[in-house]
């Protein structure tokens, strides 16, 4: 499964490393409204970097949105 993660800070590197140890997934893209913090973890796990969780989501290839952002942006987002 393809998977992108909105939210590049802690929890969102957290995520990321678990997504790596689980074989059926795929990290494919890393969001976060600080273009240069989702460049820094996408380039870690070989995915893209977006700055809109938008974008992000209405990709195509993504089967699984994890939302890693602060409490008032999960709602909102999910």
């Amino acid at each position: 499964m393809n998977v992108t993660i909105v939210g590049a800070g802690l929890i969102g590197h957290k995520r990321a490393a678990a997504i790596k140890r689980i074989k059926l997934l795929r990290l494919i893209s890393v969001c976060d409204p600080v273009k240069n913090r989702a460049k820094k973890l996408a380039f870690q796990y070989g995915a893209d970097a977006l700055g809109d969780w938008r974008e992000a989501v209405r990709d195509q290839r993504v089967h699984m949105v994890i939302v890693a952002t602060p409490n008032r942006w999960l709602a909102p987002i999910a």
